[in-house]
């Protein structure tokens, strides 16, 4: 049996089973973020973690041919979107709990680019700026508005506490930064004590670890590129003064 029939196998069986009778949680992130983290804790408490990236439709159709080639990873996050998400949790009655976990951009970025770097054998870019994704910055407008019909730039964030919950008619939503995944934050969000959670496909699990942490050490970035960033609206909404302070220290050109 190859993992995506595997996987097929688990889906079908789930769905047979009905989600309902594990509570069911959604955590719907951009990859490289800690949501497999998060995702890996809530079914170590009971839950039924469902674990996406993209929850639209054209995205989905963008990325099937990842999940139709080797990619067993991407197929896990598309098959669960496509089965379960558009075909049985939009029947509930009640709001979906969603979590959705937050990264500092560049290294969600210089993270992303490494494990697709693996994946398709490619070599790293000679401009750091290459490692970019621009989409990082704009995943609440271009792909979470669109799924959930939340604006998240339309209500405060604590970016002190690091987290913050927004209710609307069809959704309650836990948002979190990925630097600050404090148990409390679950905690009452679940209504349930959930305990540490613990980083799972972290860059220091991987083969290229040593490649990658030698990178991390030494890239910067012109001050242009950086200020663009952590000028942006994501980060300024997201993020404290302080904090947005010492990542433009860690990776502007010295």
């Amino acid at each position: 049996m190859t993992a995506i029939d595997e996987l097929r196998m688990r889906t079908r069986i789930a769905l047979r089973a009905g989600c309902n009778r594990r509570p069911v949680i959604i955590v719907y992130s951009q990859g490289k973020s800690g949501s497999s983290a998060v995702a890996a804790t809530l079914e170590q408490h009971g839950y039924r973690a469902v674990h996406v990236h993209t929850m639209v439709s054209h995205e989905i159709e963008r990325r099937k041919p990842d999940y139709r080639g080797t990619d067993v990873e991407q197929g896990a996050h598309l098959w669960w979107a496509e089965t379960v998400i558009k075909k049985r949790l939009r029947k509930l009655t009640r709001p979906l709990r969603i979590i959705v976990t937050i990264r500092e951009p560049v290294a969600r970025d210089i993270s992303a680019y490494f494990q697709a770097m693996v994946r398709r054998q490619s070599p790293l870019p000679s401009n750091p700026q290459d490692l970019l994704n621009p989409e990082t910055l704009t995943w609440f407008e271009d792909e979470f508005v669109t799924a959930t019909g939340l604006d998240v730039y339309a209500a405060p964030f604590d970016s002190v506490r690091g987290w913050q919950r927004y209710r609307t008619e069809n959704c309650d939503v836990l948002i979190v930064q990925q630097e600050r995944l404090m148990p409390d934050a679950f905690t009452e969000f679940l209504g349930k004590t959930i305990g540490p959670v613990k980083l799972q496909n972290a860059a220091e699990q991987k083969s290229y670890y040593h490649t990658y942490d030698q990178f991390v050490q030494s890239v910067t970035l012109p001050e242009s590129v950086v200020e663009s960033i952590y000028e942006s609206r994501f980060v300024q909404h997201f993020y404290s003064a302080d904090q947005i302070d010492q990542f433009r220290m860690r990776w502007r050109e010295r």
